[in-house]
């Protein structure tokens, strides 16, 4: 397998989409089964600093600017810490992720942002103080649409996957739709 692994650890238990390491199908998926965005395409990277609140309203002392829903239950929220917006090389949606038949969006981190990005992946996997939950949230325009917990450093340096859609992973229809708006 080629891709970062990220591990799914509360990021399941919460109900939030998470990333994986994609199967070895995905390395090998017909290039008519995938979907490429315009290499204009971005994220911004959070670090998760409490999860699983209820989006009613902000807990004391919490920014509001700060406390984001879910994609997939939008009563859901998390405060987040400072985004890190990211320049992705490249995405696309290929069929893989931990089942091999799911459909995950395959993402490259550009060359300019790996530094940015390994900083928010690497603070995340340590638990340091900036990302004490170890999970950091991939937000795509103020909704998070992936918050796995980081179990290793300088993910940015390789490929990875961003999955969701519930228990079943995403449809092919919403991980095209989530492509269109990390490609905005």
């Amino acid at each position: 397998m080629r891709a970062a692994a990220l591990g799914l650890g509360l990021a399941v238990a919460l109900g939030l989409a998470s990333c994986s390491t994609p199967s070895d199908t995905a390395d090998t998926a017909d290039p008519a089964s995938t979907t490429t965005a315009a290499p204009r395409a971005s994220i911004d990277l959070q670090p998760v600093i409490q999860p699983g609140l209820p989006c009613a309203e902000p807990p004391p002392g919490v920014d509001p600017s700060s406390f984001l829903p879910h994609e997939e239950d939008e009563t859901v929220c998390a405060e987040v810490g400072p985004a890190e917006r990211i320049d992705l090389a490249r995405a696309e949606v290929v069929e893989g992720g931990a089942t091999g038949t799911e459909w995950v969006i395959e993402v490259e981190v550009a060359d300019a942002d790996q530094p940015a990005a390994n900083e928010q992946f690497n603070a995340c996997a340590s638990a340091s103080t900036g990302c004490p939950t170890g999970q950091l949230a991939i937000v795509v325009d103020g909704v998070v649409i992936s918050a796995p917990t980081v179990q290793q450093p300088n993910l940015a340096d390789q490929p990875f996957v961003i999955s969701g859609g519930g228990s079943d992973g995403f449809t092919r229809a919403e991980a095209d739709d989530l492509l269109d708006q990390i490609s905005g």
